[in-house]
């Protein structure tokens, strides 16, 4: 595996392809299970292309993405895993001090993970979100703590969090994306990941 990719014992996390990955992605997003657990609405072509090519942008600027997410036996599509920078565009999102690094636009490093259902209640978000809070932690000794949100509801989300040893802060309301759930982990101190 090359460096940009992550190994569970499960699974392999690999930059999505734009072009390849696109149906994928574009099924993902418009699956009614996973939009309803994410309180979402399902992503026209034009947003899913456009999500792509964010992600890699972050591949190539800041060596994390949200991955694409493949089963190790079968080479099945899971869903996607992985870091982005966090999306706070009224600023009402952040209920703790921002980052002050200009290297990620002054913003925090969120995590997120999107699971299709037949993976859900095995434990492999929880095996997928701490791998990918291992590999930035370990490739990036300027992150200092990572972020994360849930909607209300998501409790299978929150614990899986909690699990992988995010503290809750607050609840938070934002114009764009409602009630949500706020998370931070801050980066293990004296202890090399």
């Amino acid at each position: 595996m090359s460096q940009n990719t992550i190994e569970t014992n499960h699974f392999y996390l690999r930059p999505f392809d734009h072009k390849k990955d696109f149906s994928l992605s574009y099924e993902m997003w418009n699956d009614n299970e996973i939009l309803e657990m994410m309180e979402c609405p399902p992503c026209a072509k034009e947003e899913i292309k456009t999500k792509l090519e964010r992600y890699q942008s972050w591949m190539d600027r800041f060596s994390f993405t949200n991955f694409a997410v493949f089963t190790k036996d079968t080479n099945d599509f899971v869903g996607s895993a992985g870091m982005s920078l966090f999306h706070d565009p009224d600023g009402d999102r952040l209920p703790i001090t921002p980052i002050n690094s200009e290297k990620y636009s002054h913003s925090d490093i969120e995590l997120g993970y999107v699971l299709h259902k037949k993976y859900w209640g095995k434990g492999y978000a929880t095996e997928l979100a701490q791998a990918c809070v291992e590999f930035v932690f370990h490739n990036h000794p300027d992150i200092k703590r990572i972020v994360a949100v849930t909607v209300l509801n998501n409790i299978a989300s929150q614990h899986i969090l909690s699990k992988i040893g995010f503290k809750f802060i607050t609840n938070i309301i934002s114009k764009e994306y409602g009630k949500e759930k706020f998370f931070v982990l801050n980066r293990p101190e004296g202890r090399k990941i």
